[in-house]
């Protein structure tokens, strides 16, 4: 592990095959990383050097209200990747700061962006105030990165053999969570769910797109999981048919990024964006890490064989 050096470049090397492999990360200062695998990823970081040297409180991100505004100054907001969003605290409250951080999705910016416009044109016209901004209700995590498909939504903190003890040993009154969790190491496909009463919390899935639609708007809805979770899995058979399934269902989400529905990509298409690109430009979809533009095409694809049904 090397911390705070700036990578510069990458040693191969060429197997017996003629393959080149990697062999080491090449630092600025010097320092050669060997290893068999080079996973390269980023994450989001806020800068909040500026507020941090102005007085203001920050933690992860620049700390805000429900209506985007500092906590110590009302006159200055943020939004988007360098903001973060938790209550005040009031007088008396416990110091520590809140937990979490910036989203790290673009969809939430636009979003706050337009609320804050409108909360804005709302008060110069006199009208009256715009309600409080509401929170995303999922907790996203993405590998955004062509041809590997890796998400993380909601709570996926336990595990199958976890023991029983759990929050009521807190002093907690919920039933403890559960979770099931299939792998295949050969095919690169692995799913976890998590549970609390069968009700689905949470889920992390690796090349299971059709499942994780699935479990997509299981989640969103606060649905009941069936009772044999195996069940799921036949979305990513080779027998599967959409039509048994939710992956064009309106309140499916399609992008994350952008948090677009496919009912959303219908209504679009409908009224004459009948390409990715179209949609693109209307509803923002697939222009963030672009990973659903594949999804974009098959939901389009399938409403033009819907139209040329419907016309003959």
């Amino acid at each position: 592990m090397v911390n705070h050096s700036r990578a510069e470049s990458l040693l191969f090397h060429q197997d017996d095959d003629g393959v080149d492999r990697f062999d080491a990360l090449i630092c600025a200062d010097g320092k050669q990383v060997h290893g068999d695998l080079l996973l390269l990823s980023c994450g989001v970081g806020a800068r909040t050097e500026l507020a941090q040297l102005a007085g203001l409180p920050v933690s992860p991100g620049i700390l805000v209200d429900e209506n985007l505004q500092c906590w110590t100054d009302e006159r200055i907001y943020a939004i988007g990747d360098c903001a973060q969003v938790a209550a005040a605290p009031r007088v008396g409250d416990l110091t520590a700061l809140p937990a979490g951080g910036p989203s790290g999705l673009i969809g939430p910016g636009w979003r706050q962006a337009d609320w804050l416009a409108a909360r804005f044109i709302a008060e110069v016209l006199g009208r009256p105030e715009t309600a409080a901004l509401a929170a995303s209700v999922s907790a996203v995590v993405m590998l955004k990165a062509d041809g590997i498909d890796v998400v993380s939504v909601g709570n996926t903190s336990a595990d199958p053999w976890d023991l029983s003890v759990d929050d009521h040993a807190a002093g907690c009154a919920s039933s403890p969570l559960r979770a099931s969790q299939w792998a295949d190491r050969e095919a690169g496909r692995y799913v976890k769910m998590v549970t609390r009463d069968g009700i689905l919390g949470g889920f992390v899935y690796v090349g299971m797109p059709r499942t994780a639609v699935e479990l997509t708007l299981l989640f969103a809805r606060g649905s009941e999981l069936p009772f044999d979770r195996s069940v799921l899995l036949r979305y990513d058979g080779p027998d599967y048919e959409p039509e048994a399934g939710s992956a064009f269902a309106r309140d499916v989400t399609v992008c994350w990024c952008n948090e677009v529905t496919g009912g959303t990509i219908v209504d679009s298409a409908e009224a004459g964006s009948t390409t990715v690109a179209c949609i693109g430009a209307v509803t923002r979809a697939g222009t963030g890490c672009g990973g659903c533009t594949a999804r974009i095409g098959d939901v389009l694809e399938r409403f033009a064989a819907a139209t040329a049904a419907s016309a003959t």
